[in-house]
């Protein structure tokens, strides 16, 4: 297999990674909290708690939106 095809595979490798992280992790849309809550019913999970898994959140969505560039990064680079 030559250098192109293997960047190229490489970098669908990484865009796939990076829409599965996000379909699993991304931070909701609506409304959500720097302190993790969702709405304005009652919450069963501590504070601390909520404010972890937001932040483990946004960390994932960064990650994965950086996963996505480096995968077209290596997609477009044999173009060059």
């Amino acid at each position: 297999m030559d250098c192109a095809k293997l960047l190229t595979l490489i970098g669908l490798s990484l865009n796939m990674l990076g829409v599965v992280l996000l379909a699993f992790f991304a931070t909701p849309a609506h409304g959500l909290r720097s302190d993790g809550a969702e709405s304005f019913g009652i919450q069963n999970d501590s504070t601390n708690k909520r404010i972890r898994k937001y932040w483990i959140y946004v960390a994932i969505t960064i990650f994965a939106y950086f996963i996505i560039a480096l995968g077209f990064a290596f997609q477009a680079y044999p173009l060059i």
